[in-house]
C-alpha cells in the first residue's frame, strides 16, 4: 500500500492510500498501537471516516476507562534525540526508531506525555555530557 497523503485530526495522523482495484481510499492511524483503520470512496468521505474513527476511539476509551494513546511524531522525536546524543542519522538506525516508538507508546499508556518523556531524556543526556 503506497502512501498518497496524510491527514491530521485532534493530534492524530493517518496515512491515506488509494487502492485502484477496489476504487477506495484506505486509511490507517499511525503512531499508536491500537489499530484504527477506515476507508472511503472519495477524499471527503475518507476524511469524514477518519474523524469518525478518532471520535469513536476516544468515546470507547472513555467508556472502558482507558487512557487513549497519544499520537506522536516519531521523526521529530528521533531528530531531537539524535541532536543531543551521538549525532547519527537515527532514521537509518531502525533500532533507534523502534526504541523511541516503544518509549513514546509506553509513555502514553502510563499517562505521561511524549514531550515530558523527551524532556527527561534530554536532561539525562545533557547531565552525562
Amino acid at each position: 500500500m503506497k502512501i498518497n497523503f496524510s491527514i491530521n485530526y485532534k493530534g492524530y495522523t493517518a496515512d491515506i492510500s488509494y487502492e485502484p482495484e477496489d476504487k477506495i481510499y484506505v486509511g490507517e492511524v499511525r503512531c499508536i498501537s491500537d489499530s484504527l483503520n477506515f476507508h472511503g470512496r472519495s477524499i471527503l468521505e475518507v476524511n469524514a471516516m477518519f474523524h469518525q474513527s478518532i471520535e469513536n476511539y476516544l468515546d470507547l476509551c472513555k467508556q472502558i476507562r482507558k487512557d487513549p494513546e497519544r499520537a506522536a511524531d516519531y521523526k521529530l522525536a528521533c531528530r531531537i534525540y539524535t541532536c543531543i546524543s551521538d549525532n547519527t542519522d537515527c532514521m537509518a538506525e531502525p533500532e533507534a526508531v523502534e526504541a523511541l516508538r516503544e518509549a513514546v507508546l509506553k509513555s502514553g499508556k502510563a499517562g505521561a506525555s511524549a514531550f515530558k518523556l523527551l524532556c527527561d531524556r534530554i536532561e539525562e543526556l545533557l547531565k552525562n555530557k
